[in-house]
Order: structure tokens, then C-alpha cells, then sequence
């Protein structure tokens, strides 16, 4: 369990070597997770939270959910069918000259929902419309989760993938 002190240590650390970060998952990150559920990842916008719940492992029902609204009263919730590969997640590493970042998406309908966690940063998520972006909301403060665990209902897809989307 890291406490407030410990990250900040590990932050002065993380600075001077540049290649690490801090998952604050136990320094009171919001999460519309419930406490039965995996957090994959979770961040706050401000008055709403993005949540990724999963199932815990050996569930009889195994999920990952995405989640984004008030705490406890998320106004877009987006489950893939089980078994319909084409409505799992997608997820992507995209490297450039100085940074680095996991991206994980879904598409309903004619959107793109992409959460874009870069090393150096903050995670933001892209709403794209028909190709075409519309909102980028960032988050705020802290985070918790890691967005590069392995789960079943999360495919890995290349970069050029995440590019076409906003073609």
C-alpha cells in the first residue's frame, strides 16, 4: 500500500529517471467500481468519474464495463457482448520521440470512446464521431488501475488501428 508520502518519493525518483509512474490506487482515487469489482482504470474529470470495472478473476460472469458519469450514477455505461469479439476493447501502445501511451477503445454506434494514458501527461479521453473528434476530456489528479493488465474482453490491436479511427 503506497501512502501519500511514498508517492511523492517515488515521483522525485520517477522524475529524474523519466520512465516510470505512479498508480495512486490507494490515495483516494473516485471510481464508479464497486468494491466486488476489479478497477482496470479510473480517473476523475472533475465533477464526473471514467471507470473500466472488471470482474474479479474466477467469476462465474466474467465482464470488463466501461463507466463514465456522476459516482455511483454513470450516464454511459458500455459492456461487449461475451463472445462477440468485434464489440471487445481495443488496445494499443503508441511510442513516440518522447513519450509513450497505452490506449484502449470501444465503438458504439458511430463513436470512439479512447482513453489515451500517456507516460508523461495526463490520461485524457477522445470522443470521435464518424471520424471526426469532438470532445477530449482530461483527466484530473489522480488514477487508478493499470491500463496495460491483461483481460479477455480487451483485444490487442496495432497503431494504425487507433489512427484509422479518425480517418
Amino acid at each position: 500500500m503506497m501512502n501519500k508520502t511514498t508517492a511523492i518519493y517515488f515521483s522525485i525518483a520517477c522524475l529524474s529517471l523519466a520512465s516510470c509512474r505512479v498508480n495512486s490506487s490507494n490515495i483516494g482515487t473516485t471510481t464508479n467500481c464497486t468494491t466486488g469489482e476489479e478497477i482496470l482504470y479510473s480517473c476523475s474529470t472533475g465533477k464526473k468519474t471514467l471507470s473500466y470495472c472488471a470482474s474479479k478473476p474466477g467469476a462465474a460472469d466474467p465482464f470488463l464495463e466501461y463507466r463514465y458519469g456522476i459516482r455511483n450514477k454513470p450516464e454511459l455505461v458500455y459492456r461487449p457482448v461475451r463472445n462477440d469479439r468485434k464489440s471487445y476493447f481495443n488496445r494499443t501502445t503508441l511510442t513516440g520521440a518522447s513519450n509513450e501511451s497505452t490506449v484502449i477503445w470501444f465503438k458504439r454506434g458511430n463513436f470512439s470512446y479512447i482513453l489515451n494514458d500517456p507516460m508523461r501527461g495526463s490520461p485524457f479521453l477522445k470522443i470521435v464521431e464518424s471520424g471526426k473528434s469532438i470532445a477530449t476530456i482530461e483527466c484530473k489528479g489522480n488514477f487508478s488501475g493499470d491500463p496495460e493488465k491483461a483481460n479477455p474482453f480487451i483485444l490487442r490491436a496495432s497503431p494504425e488501428d487507433y489512427f484509422n479511427l479518425t480517418k
